[in-house]
């Protein structure tokens, strides 16, 4: 390996590293912030498995943080003047744009492995958080008094070595603006214990179980002349099960809507298992189709755009070619690239056009490796 292309990929990877580091940073804080764990787990319980998101939160954000390396990079060695040395000694676009080829190999391998790690951590990382709060709950609850757990009130009897509750009532309520929308659900059951489902997620296991929901229904009563409302309490409906299993998360006031519950639990399902499941449920096969394609496909034409792209930046030279000009487009179209899989995939796939989808990518890579190449030859036919 010759000396440019050492130094070169020496500053690639020593500025990934750095960008690298603060997005992790910045993830931790943000988990942090949003306090949801700490509803489930004491501090230091969060502290221990947060790190176990990271995998998933770089998955998300490698384009940007590729972007920023490349940039960084790019205008590292034009601002100190390297690039035009580069190109003094006899270097042309093409050896130096080899070179961040190279890297975006590191990226790519880079890529494949975060994408085969992130649904075992995220796997370990919910089973873990439903286990602290599991325990965390089971310490504080108390027999034969009304407890408050998230927008639960559990009132119980007993509760054995076994951690096995016994006469369990669940009081579940739906607070809303209005006294007439409030509506009221209350799960008895004989015995209730914690256990796994086939998702590792933690199950609140109920016996011989009854579920009984009321409506308050407003009631207007004249008397005197004078009108005065009070409130009805109507039984809805009855259930009745022998077994009946509770997701342990739902005793937490979590805003998650069941499409995210549902791409949570694909995020955790391994690569062959997920390509393997047969879904007949169309709107379950587009999640499961959002999942494989941006786990496994996507972001190979999304390294490879970015980093054409970013070739442009070599074409820069003092007194010919604005800076600006040359970082404009590639703000614009990097920041378009990396953005894709978020805001641009899920619609692609929705309406049956991926091909066209993808084949776009490789327009825009074909566009700016072919003006870079072009570039580079009018220069040596100048000279």
């Amino acid at each position: 390996m010759k000396i440019y292309e050492k130094y070169l990929l020496k500053l690639l990877f020593s500025r990934f590293g750095i960008i690298l580091f603060c997005t992790s940073i910045f993830g931790i804080f943000q988990e942090m912030s949003k306090g949801e764990l700490l509803a489930m787990c004491s501090f230091n319980e969060m502290m221990l498995i947060l790190p176990l998101t990271l995998p998933m939160l770089l998955f998300q954000f490698l384009p940007f943080i590729y972007l920023g390396t490349l940039i960084l990079v790019m205008n590292e060695i034009y601002s100190n003047n390297e690039l035009i040395s580069f190109k003094v000694i006899g270097l042309s676009n093409i050896k130096l744009m080899r070179v961040f080829f190279y890297f975006s190999g590191f990226m790519l391998f880079f890529f494949v492995f975060l994408g085969i790690l992130y649904p075992a951590t995220n796997k370990f990382f919910y089973k873990q958080r439903n286990m602290f709060g599991a325990s965390n709950v089971l310490k504080v609850l108390q027999p034969n008094k009304m407890n408050r757990i998230g927008k639960y009130n559990i009132f119980f009897t007993d509760i054995d070595e076994n951690y096995v509750l016994q006469n369990v009532s669940i009081l579940a309520h739906d607070n809303k603006t209005s006294v007439e929308n409030r509506v009221q659900k209350v799960i008895y059951s004989k015995n209730m214990s914690f256990g796994y489902n086939s998702y590792g997620e933690l199950i609140a296991k109920c016996d011989d179980s009854k579920i009984i929901k009321f409506d308050f229904t407003p009631f207007y009563e004249t008397n005197n002349n004078k009108s005065t409302e009070d409130n009805i309490l109507i039984t809805k409906n009855v259930i009745n099960n022998d077994k009946m299993d509770v997701l342990f998360e739902n005793f937490f006031s979590t805003k998650n809507s069941n499409n995210l519950k549902l791409k949570q639990k694909y995020r955790q399902t391994g690569i062959i298992t997920l390509y393997n499941k047969k879904e007949k449920n169309r709107k379950i096969h587009l999640i499961k189709q959002l999942e494989i394609q941006g786990r496994f496909v996507i972001y190979w034409f999304v390294i490879l755009c970015l980093t054409a792209i970013c070739c442009i930046l070599l074409k820069r030279q003092t007194n010919r070619i604005p800076s600006k000009t040359s970082m404009i487009v590639v703000i614009l179209f990097g920041g378009y690239i990396s953005l894709s899989r978020a805001f641009f995939l899920e619609p692609a796939i929705t309406a049956n056009v991926l091909i066209l989808y993808y084949l776009h990518f490789i327009a825009i890579f074909g566009i700016f490796l072919i003006k870079s190449l072009i570039n580079t030859r009018t220069k040596k036919v100048q000279k």
